[in-house]
């Protein structure tokens, strides 16, 4: 689960505590429609991590309409952001910014302000998708803006996410200060999946200036984190970093042999985004050193 879905399903249960509980009374009995709303929202998260979109769209979406019936706006804003990621993840943009508008119009006002975050973050993450880096930009400002004094939960994700525009346009000197700033921010709020995507991306700012050294003892902190979450997409990322690290100082075989580890973890996971790079990386390290 991203940590946006986290974030959300955190919030999502906590309100569906306080909307079935009465003040100094005992806890009401779950309706068998919330019930249900809550199982179809558990189903889909599982889809969701399978790689399921399509299905976990459909659960979501009637989830959705069950918590629209019960006036239950908590559940509403959740399942919105729910279904808006599930079609990201579908390539179907125009949909998942359609589902995050409820949250950021006119009827902003009848949700609370944690999820007008989310919606403007995910919306951030759309337009990056789409390349489009002065819409990502202006809305991760706006995510930040309704952050209040950087203290709520998602600050330190939006703050990467500036961070990684500024990488993208090789302004290393923002992405360094900005990922600093996250870094320091996840750490306070012990989430490790932001910290390492702070420390990746402080080590691919040193990799740019030459300090290899630095560059790898940074890719390795965020992949001692990163193997503990099972998150392999980011375990190939770190060991491909560290590869890259050793290859610019020619020590060729230490490079290939994380490059090729990388590979391995692509190939494994079903992830081949980012193999035919690899190979040329390693292509380039082994003609470097004059080896075939």
């Amino acid at each position: 689960m991203t940590n946006t879905k986290k974030t959300i399903f955190i919030l999502f249960m906590l309100c569906l505590i306080a909307f079935q509980s009465g003040c100094g009374s005992a806890p009401m009995q779950v309706s068998e429609k919330q019930s249900l709303a809550t199982a179809l929202n558990l189903k889909a998260q599982a889809d969701f991590r399978k790689g399921n979109y399509s299905k976990a769209a459909s659960l979501y979406a009637e989830a959705l309409r069950i918590n629209r019936s019960l006036d239950n706006a908590d559940g509403v804003a959740t399942e919105l952001i729910n279904l808006s990621q599930a079609y990201r993840k579908m390539s179907e943009p125009e949909k998942a910014h359609k589902a995050l508008d409820e949250l950021l119009g006119v009827n902003s006002k009848l949700y609370n302000e944690q999820y007008a975050i989310e919606a403007a973050f995910v919306k951030s993450l759309l337009s990056l998708d789409s390349k489009d880096h002065e819409k990502t930009t202006q809305w991760s400002d706006n995510a930040l803006a309704r952050c209040k004094d950087r203290k709520c939960n998602a600050a330190g994700k939006i703050i990467n996410l500036k961070a990684r525009i500024a990488l993208i346009r090789s302004d290393y000197a923002n992405a360094s200060s900005y990922a600093s700033d996250a870094l320091n921010i996840n750490r306070s709020q012990s989430n490790a999946e932001e910290s390492a995507n702070s420390l990746r991306i402080l080590a691919e700012c040193r990799l740019a200036a030459g300090a290899y050294a630095e560059a790898r003892k940074l890719f390795e902190e965020a992949l001692a984190s990163d193997k503990a979450a099972g998150l392999s997409a980011k375990i190939k990322t770190d060991l491909t970093g560290i590869g890259k690290t050793h290859c610019a100082q020619k020590n060729t075989e230490a490079g290939i042999e994380f490059l090729k580890r990388a590979l391995t973890v692509s190939d494994s996971s079903g992830d081949a985004s980012g193999a035919d790079e690899i190979k040329q990386l390693i292509t380039q390290c082994s003609t470097a050193s004059g080896k075939n």
